[in-house]
This record gives C-alpha cells, structure tokens and sequence, in this order.
C-alpha cells in the first residue's frame, strides 16, 4: 500500500553567512507542510535493499544522486545489525528541483520507517549529522510537525502553531539546482541577510502573521542564476497585487492569497 510523503514550503528562509570551519551554511526558517505536493511511497520487506523510483506513467526513473541511497547508507554505517531489506517503491509526483523537498521528504519517511521496524531512536547528535551530512530538511520531515520553526544546521526542529492561510502553486518548467544557488550566494561577498525580524516565529505562537515576514533569502540568486523564474515573478507581480515568493532553491512559485 502506497503512503503520501508531504512536501514543504518555506515561509521564511534566512541563510546565514557561513564560518571558515563550516561545511553547510546555518539557516533559520519556518517550515510548514503542504499537503499539495507529494510523492507516494510503498515499503516491502525484501532478501536486500532495493529502491525504484517511477514517474506518474509508471515508468522507470533514475537519479544521479538518490537521497533515500544516502539515507540508508547513513543510517547502516550507524547501526550496522538493524535491518534494511526492503523494496522501496517511489511514485514521484513532487517535481524535482521545485524547493517543495522532494528528495528529503523520501529520505525522511524511509529513515522514520526503518528506526520504527528497529525500535532505534535517534539521539540530537546523530540528527545533526544527517542535517549535515544526508539533507538538511530532512529532520523537519522527520518530526511529523505541520509547521516548525528550524533552526542550525537543519536539525534543531521546534513545533509552533500552524500557519493557515491560501495560496496558489505557480509552477515554472525550470531546472533549478539548490548546489548551484548556494554556490552564488557563496560567491557574493557583500552577501548579509536582510531578514532581521523574528517577528513571525513570535506571532506564530499565537496564532497570527503578517504577509511581510515572508521571506527567502535565495530568491535573489534563483532570478540570478535562472532568468525564467524572474521573468514569470515580474509577469505575475505586475498584476496579482499579491505577495509572491519563490519556494526555498527551487523554480516554483507561491502565491498568497
């Protein structure tokens, strides 16, 4: 039986700068479900492990880069006796590179799967190092919480009150690479958040928001790097009077209503 893995959209998204010492930039985000974007996943057991990826035609896709790859593997070089003999089936239905966390999603729910089918939980640390080292949305994903406020590197993961409101899905057919909008925002050395207000994470709490708290530090270097997603944001801007966002490194837009 296949079970939908949600994607994400970030609300606000602050990069900080990153340290000499570091390897991953730290962040400060609100992350919430949505329910919108899925992919569906079945789990079998299995003489090994094993993982298929199909689009919604039910053919065969392949991936350079398998985050559920990464995940397993993390996950066996820490508890190398638990097991991980299984097929896992994936119905991609969430575009890739489209900033909903397709990848991470996939990654979270087969690792939850596995800590559950081996009575492992995981400690802070070892959470940390899968933000650091497998996919730093993939703790949100982890926690089960519809909205959260992440902080760090990914991994420190806490529930706030959910944000409702409406919106729209605007997608752009674009090719957005997350490594290669880093790679640009690592590059501009005048780079400083503008993002200042912790406003949001405060009024979340109780319940209430103001359009102008959202906010993505990447946007900037996503219209930089891909001309298309600029190009529909203006069109879009010019007449929607409404606030307007690209989700976390990807193409796609967000609409508020």
């Amino acid at each position: 039986m296949y079970k939908k893995a949600y994607g994400k959209i970030n609300i606000i998204l602050k990069i900080h700068k990153k340290k000499q010492n570091e390897i991953k930039h730290q962040i400060d985000s609100v992350m919430l479900i949505c329910d919108r974007m899925y992919d569906k996943i079945r789990i079998k057991k299995a003489n090994s492990f094993v993982v298929n990826y199909f689009n919604k035609y039910k053919q065969i896709l392949t991936f350079k880069d398998c985050s559920i790859c990464r995940a397993v593997k993390w996950f066996h070089a820490k508890f190398p006796s638990a097991n991980i003999n299984f097929k896992i089936d994936v119905l991609k239905k969430i575009p890739t590179n489209s900033g909903f966390g397709g990848e991470s999603t996939d990654a979270a729910f087969v690792l939850n799967y596995l800590l559950r089918k081996n009575n492992i939980s995981l400690t802070q640390e070892q959470i940390k190092d899968i933000a650091l080292n497998v996919g730093s949305d993939i703790p949100f994903f982890m926690s089960n919480f519809y909205t959260a406020h992440v902080t760090s590197y990914g991994e420190k993961v806490k529930r706030i009150k959910n944000i409702l409101f409406d919106y729209e899905i605007y997608p752009i057919m674009e090719q957005c690479s997350s490594q290669n909008v880093y790679h640009a925002l690592n590059k501009d050395k005048k780079f400083n958040s503008k993002y200042t207000s912790s406003s949001l994470y405060v009024d979340a709490i109780n319940g209430t928001y103001s359009f102008i708290d959202f906010y993505n530090d990447l946007q900037k270097y996503v219209f930089k790097l891909y001309p298309a997603v600029k190009k529909h944001y203006d069109k879009l801007n010019s007449f929607k009077k409404r606030p307007i966002f690209v989700n976390g490194a990807g193409s796609y837009l967000i609409i508020l209503r």
